[in-house]
């Protein structure tokens, strides 16, 4: 959930983003971190969410951790190498 302020007449500017799962701050001195603004459409062949339903979410990197330990298949691609962030 992201929560705004308004900074001037014609503006908004972003004052925090919260994770929907544990409601904790996801924001650090290197900026948000996490899984920011992720939306899900249920679609008219979904067998869980509703038809025409948007969910919209964030995750901090502790909920998403835990998230990823249930996966029966891994969602780890690879690890960046330090040639990589050259």
């Amino acid at each position: 959930m992201i929560k705004y302020t308004l900074k001037t007449f014609q503006q908004q500017g972003i004052d925090d983003i919260l994770c929907n799962k544990c409601g904790k701050s996801m924001k650090t001195e290197c900026g948000f971190i996490g899984l920011t603004e992720a939306r899900v459409v249920g679609s008219y062949c979904s067998t869980s969410l509703t038809d025409g339903d948007i969910h919209s979410f964030s995750l901090c990197e502790e909920c998403l951790e835990v998230l990823f330990s249930t996966f029966t298949i891994t969602s780890l691609e690879s690890k960046l190498d330090e040639t990589e962030l050259i």
